[in-house]
């Protein structure tokens, strides 16, 4: 019950993140010119790809320990900053001598220097963010993520009415991030537990060593959702950059809700690893299930509604990315299981596995890009991303059955498929009727077939009641 309680603070927090993003980027987009979006999008990935660097596994870990160990929390959290401050300078470091080889224009330069500074705020946000986790208390989720999205509204609003420019993007960004990072340091230090910098050595040094395994796998993993823009960039140019990452992005957006239900998760799993071992497979089994019906259902709808989604919500400048877009919108199925699958290889401390096959996968990646991407530009990228994203869900589901868990897929495998089917064949149908007709007609057959056939069980709904009625009973009674 403290598993679904949690993840509706925190789809709460992603809900508002989403609505917000999304109405944040659709902005940007628009108000920028296609090539200069492309820009934008090529900084952002360009700085992200060398700051990833300084996540290096280190919430993964200090979520797990402190959940196994709260008595010593300050002293994980102060290891924690002590090291992600480390990583961020040399990162730093790395990204400015880059530019001497890189040569990019002045405009290019300063907000390269300002993404530089809102990656740093956004990594020690995240970090602290990550101790709500670790204490399973996520409703200041929403809180923190409300007071981020307003900043970062305005700012965005301002800079469009007074058409300040790209540059100026960039450093609202990095005040938004400057502000939630404040924020969450001031409620983990005045409500939780107060870091400690009096590092203990044994401490810091079982979190670098089990963090440098996950944060390789992270990094690997950070660059394998960017790589494409930047090999855009350097193949391509920057209008083709904006084509593919239109419909890249929005897909993103998508799978902040797979990762809000780790994020509960992950603390409660790692308990029962060290206490209840044959829960973790009951819990592993049901939320295998629920995430791979649910998202199937959203890649459909995304691909059978691509050019109205594109043309309504970017416009007829974009309406190229609409090709794109039907390809990508299937990354929300492998990418949402791999959410899932990579977290439980960690909570089993079996993190090393998603080195191998992030690094295999990105190296695929670079290689079909270097190939095909100069023939087929914004295309290929489009298909090569899909292409690697279901190759690491096939890696990570791979070497969690090598761990001991059962292969869930198989049993659900053909009765998705079957009303994965019979939804989109009568949208497809009612389409050209209706629009609205057709939505409702998708998801009302998808789950129809679904609870006929028994690869949806209902009993999900009734927990999901008692569990709001528990949740606004008790703030009620407070």
């Amino acid at each position: 019950m403290g598993v679904i309680k949690n993840s509706i603070f925190i789809l709460t927090a992603r809900g508002i993140q989403i609505v917000s993003s999304s109405f944040i980027v659709i902005a940007i987009a628009r108000y920028l010119s296609v090539e200069m979006y492309g820009d934008y999008a090529y900084v952002i990935a360009l700085v992200s790809a060398v700051m990833a660097l300084t996540y290096f596994g280190i919430q993964q870990v200090t979520i797990r320990e402190i959940a196994k160990d709260r008595a010593n929390a300050h002293l994980y959290i102060g290891s924690a900053i002590v090291l992600r401050g480390g990583l961020a300078a040399i990162a730093a470091v790395t990204m400015l001598v880059s530019m001497l080889f890189i040569k990019p224009s002045n405009l290019m330069s300063a907000g390269i220097a300002v993404a530089i500074v809102s990656e740093s705020f956004l990594t020690f946000g995240m970090l602290f963010r990550a101790v709500f986790q670790a204490f399973e208390k996520m409703l200041y989720e929403p809180l923190i993520t409300i007071i981020y999205c307003i900043a970062l509204s305005a700012g965005i609003a301002v800079v469009i009415y007074f058409d300040m420019g790209f540059l100026w993007l960039l450093i609202v960004t990095a005040a938004a991030n400057a502000v939630q990072c404040a924020a969450a340091a001031f409620i983990v230090s005045y409500r939780f537990v107060r870091p400690s910098f009096m590092v203990d050595k044994k401490i810091f040094k079982a979190l670098l060593v089990h963090s440098s395994v996950i944060g390789l796998g992270i990094f690997f993993y950070q660059n394998l959702f960017r790589i494409d823009v930047l090999m855009l960039k350097w193949l391509g140019s920057a209008k083709e950059v904006a084509l593919f990452q239109v419909p890249h992005n929005m897909v993103m957006q998508v799978e902040i809700l797979p990762a809000a239900l780790m994020a509960a998760l992950f603390p409660v799993l790692s308990r029962l690893m060290k206490s209840d071992p044959d829960r973790v497979v009951d819990v592993y089994e049901k939320s295998f299930r629920y995430i791979f019906i649910l998202s199937l259902i959203l890649s459909i709808y995304l691909c059978l509604f691509s050019k109205e989604i594109i043309g309504i919500v970017f416009g007829s400048k974009y309406s190229q990315s609409a090709a794109s877009f039907v390809v990508v919108s299937w990354a929300v199925v492998p990418l949402s299981m791999d959410i899932l699958l990579n977290a439980v290889l960690i909570v089993m401390n079996k993190q090393k596995y998603s080195v191998y096959y992030g690094g295999i996968t990105l190296a695929v990646n670079f290689l079909a890009a270097l190939v095909l991407i100069p023939a087929y530009g914004f295309m290929a990228a489009a298909y090569i991303a899909l292409f690697s994203y279901c190759l690491l869900f096939l890696f990570s589901m791979y070497f969690v059955a090598k761990a001991g868990l059962p292969v869930v897929l198989d049993r659900i495998l053909s009765k998705t498929v079957l009303a994965g089917a019979i939804g989109a064949a009568g949208m497809i149908w009612l389409k050209q009727f209706s629009i609205i007709i057709a939505l409702s007609f998708g998801v009302t057959a998808y789950f129809g077939v679904l609870l006929m056939t028994g690869a949806f069980p209902p009993d999900v709904f009734p927990a999901f009641k008692a569990a709001i009625k528990n949740f606004t009973g008790t703030k009620h009674d407070r």
